[in-house]
């Protein structure tokens, strides 16, 4: 199973003896610490940022406070692994830190997946229902959403932890100092939590732009036939008639050619169109098709058959993959979320006007 920087939860190495940890600067090793670094810094400004003002906790925006702190959990665990993989591929941090790593190996990202997925349905929702999204998503909801999310994956798979923990898992000097789990000894569990915490989250979320797609296209094409009534009616219609269209209070003027007056091209222009959410549901589904899915079905496939061959690069290069994706997140959410890029270019304006003689 993909854990929270994407690779195994295995840290190994040669025998049951502790070695000196020396430094192996491998491409992927590097990778992966710069993408903890760039995750912890991107993650702390996002929620910083949205937890200074009131204005900017809207309910859309508390879905991602919430994936904020759970992105920091991840990276955290995601350092322990990638600075130990650096340094000798050693597990040097003690029992605790191992627990830790265990919990948000298996509980954490389980809940960063489904937040990940609740995201998409709700930005659905308001490009397809936006009037009932705008009526209806209160903060309120958005919390007892969250809430739900985090006990549901608690209780289905901190059972999973604790017994590992307390019968199951070898101490690390028993495991030659790897940080590992006994998947083994609850291998009924394993499978069933790979389908259901990880792969079934990733699918829906792949799937949620596809058909939020082909709903469009469906619209647009039922849309440019029009039943032979309405045509019987609209061409009753004279031709400098007012116009009015979805968007805009009134009619809009004509001017004496049957075209749009200015000021009605103008009121036109602010039509607003849900692209923005769109595009936001495309990228979304993209990132977890790259980031998420391959690993996660290579684990899978391993787990059933332990016999599959897999490239040791192949694994490196997954789990850089999901490294990547808690650094991502920041990004997106700051590009495409308006009152979020609002506030940087507020907050990028007060810092140069340090600056300024």
């Amino acid at each position: 199973m993909s854990n929270a920087s994407g690779n195994a939860t295995a840290v190994t190495f040669a025998n049951n003896t502790l070695q000196r940890a020396v430094p192996t600067w491998t491409t992927i090793g590097i990778l992966n610490t710069a993408n903890v670094f760039a995750s912890l810094f991107g993650n702390t400004f996002l929620l910083v940022l949205l937890l200074s003002s009131r204005e900017l906790r809207t309910p859309f925006n508390i879905h991602i406070i919430d994936l904020a702190a759970a992105n920091l959990l991840a990276s955290t665990a995601s350092f322990l692994y990638s600075w130990s993989t650096l340094f000798g591929t050693v597990w040097t941090y003690g029992e605790f830190a191992c627990t830790y790593y265990q919990y948000i190996y298996w509980v954490e990202c389980s809940v960063a997946y489904y937040q990940h997925l609740l995201i998409a349905l709700i930005r659905l929702w308001s490009v397809t229902h936006p009037h009932s999204y705008r009526v209806r998503h209160t903060k309120r909801l958005a919390l007892g959403l969250i809430i739900g999310i985090w006990a549901g994956t608690h209780a289905f798979m901190l059972p999973f932890v604790i017994r590992d923990g307390l019968y199951f898992r070898r101490t690390l000097r028993e495991n030659n100092y790897r940080c590992r789990a006994n998947e083994h000894a609850q291998w009924t569990y394993n499978v069933v939590a790979q389908v259901v915490m990880y792969l079934l989250p990733i699918a829906l979320q792949i799937m949620v732009f596809p058909a939020l797609f082909v709903k469009q296209k469906r619209k647009l094409r039922n849309r440019s036939v029009l039943p032979s009534s309405q045509g019987n009616r609209i061409s009753n219609i004279p031709l400098n008639a007012p116009v009015s269209l979805p968007g805009t209070s009134g009619a809009l003027p004509l001017d004496s050619s049957n075209r749009l007056s200015p000021s009605g091209a103008g009121k036109v222009a602010r039509i607003k169109r849900p692209t923005s959410g769109i595009v936001f549901l495309a990228i979304w589904s993209l990132c977890a098709l790259v980031s998420w899915l391959p690993i996660n079905l290579g684990v899978f496939m391993t787990t059933l058959n332990p016999a599959v061959p897999v490239p040791v690069r192949a694994w490196q290069v997954f789990g850089a993959l999901v490294v990547i994706r808690t650094t991502i997140d920041p990004i997106i959410f700051l590009l495409s979320v308006r009152n979020l890029r609002e506030a940087v270019h507020r907050l990028g304006n007060r810092i140069a006007g340090h600056f300024r003689p």
